[in-house]
């Protein structure tokens, strides 16, 4: 037997060896973790097809109350038109104030003052 360097793992005897960092795997133990990790990949792609198949029928669930409720919106429009021009009127106005920055005009106009 020739001598080199490595330690003799006399437990796998007529196996053959897999050279690692630690010393020797037999090759048994390797293919019980290929086998370990095979059955946890397979567990992992079952449940992220369930969480799929949930995301699914959540995105479904969504959008039917989304489109409930944009069908009972055009109702309301369609039922009293000046109340839905008057409230866009309304919003535009505040935003339009909100984004044209009026409280930093205000400021402005009582400094001059003094």
């Amino acid at each position: 037997m020739v001598d080199n360097g490595f330690a003799v793992d006399n437990r796998s005897a007529g196996t053959p060896n897999t050279a690692t960092a630690e010393g020797y795997v037999t090759s048994r133990e390797t293919a019980s973790d290929e086998v370990n990790l095979a059955d946890v990949l397979t567990d992992l792609g079952s449940a992220a097809q369930e969480t799929a198949a949930a995301l699914a029928e959540n995105v479904g669930e969504g959008e039917a109350v989304v489109r409930a409720k944009l069908e009972e919106a055009e109702a309301t429009i369609r039922d009293h038109p000046l109340l839905a021009v008057g409230v866009a009127a309304g919003v535009g106005f505040m935003l339009g104030l909100m984004l044209s920055g009026a409280g930093s005009r205000t400021e402005e106009s009582s400094d001059d003052e003094e």
